[in-house]
């Protein structure tokens, strides 16, 4: 399905030269949020969730880049690196919930390593 979200952000990777070599995903905040992979983000209301992207992508093994982005101001809010192991390890330690970029976000932990397998 052309001129998607998706196709405009994967353009955009090999415009720059940036193209993972796992793939890139960008996702809206609100989508994720319905989904209920997205708990919360700090001083952000949820009817402004449209505004805000999340970019998960991997250039290497077991290795998960993430991004919180303002769309309309293209800024970056946060960034962090996500290590499969660290994942799996909060799973089996029955945390139901992930607190990443410093405690900007929050999100289901189970969910968003259902997403991260899913693609």
């Amino acid at each position: 399905m052309p001129f998607t979200k998706q196709f405009f952000h994967q353009r955009d990777l090999q415009r720059q030269g940036k193209s993972p070599q796992f793939g890139s995903f960008k996702y809206s905040a609100h989508d994720l949020y319905d989904k209920g992979i997205l708990l919360s983000i700090d001083q952000t209301s949820p009817r402004q969730f449209d505004k805000i992207d999340i970019i998960i992508s991997s250039n290497k093994v077991g290795i998960f880049s993430l991004a919180v982005i303002d769309s309309h101001l293209s800024v970056t809010m946060g960034e962090t690196d996500l290590k499969m192991e660290d994942l799996l390890q909060s799973h089996f330690e029955n945390r139901t919930a992930l607190s990443l970029f410093d405690g900007l976000a929050k999100f289901n932990l189970n969910l968003l390593l259902f997403q991260i397998n899913k693609k």
